[in-house]
């Protein structure tokens, strides 16, 4: 872990940009302008390799939000309102404010690594573990993302992964894209 002093100069440096704010040794990650619910079709199966399949599993996505109760056992997606930028020798760990933990709500609970070279708005998932509703605000701190060097250089002469990610730039697009990437895995290809 980056250590305060070696984050302040990471930021000098631009190794890494942030455009929110620094809490302890993280940085504190907010509720952003766009909100994914899921629809309430409990009985539809969802195939992962069809797009159509994916867009039913979708409510409507919420832009410039100001208030959301998450209920018991809710699922939606969130987008992060500062922006993140890491070079190639640093990656993040998102995790959850402990306090936020505390009323039953996670955020990522299964994604959270941030790549090396990652640019733009995370979009993180948040589920309600808790028996009451929970109320979501607009720029509610709701994560942090501890920052790391990298141990090996990464090579960065690669034509750089992050300008050919399937999220990379489409801060509105917070649904799955994974008949995107793995529909040639399905096909056999």
């Amino acid at each position: 872990m980056i250590r305060f002093l070696g984050l302040r100069d990471a930021f000098t440096n631009g190794s890494i940009l942030f455009s929110g704010t620094i809490r302890k040794e993280s940085l504190l990650i907010t509720l952003g302008e766009n909100l994914q619910p899921f629809s309430n079709k409990e009985d539809t199966a969802i195939d992962p390799y069809s797009e159509s399949d994916i867009r039913k599993a979708y409510g409507t996505l919420q832009r410039n939000w100001t208030r959301y109760d998450l209920k018991p056992q809710e699922f939606v997606l969130c987008s992060g309102k500062e922006q993140i930028l890491l070079d190639a020798n640093h990656f993040g760990l998102f995790t959850t404010l402990s306090h936020v933990a505390r009323l039953g709500v996670m955020s990522s609970p299964s994604s959270f690594f941030i790549d090396p070279e990652f640019s733009g708005h995370i979009t993180f998932e948040l589920y309600n573990f808790s028996p009451c509703q929970i109320r979501l605000t607009q720029s509610m701190p709701i994560a942090k993302v501890i920052i790391f060097e990298c141990q090996t250089m990464v090579d960065i002469n690669k034509s750089s992964k992050h300008m050919n990610h399937f999220y990379y730039g489409k801060e509105d697009e917070l649904r799955s894209l994974f008949f995107r990437e793995f529909t040639k895995v399905k096909e056999g290809r």
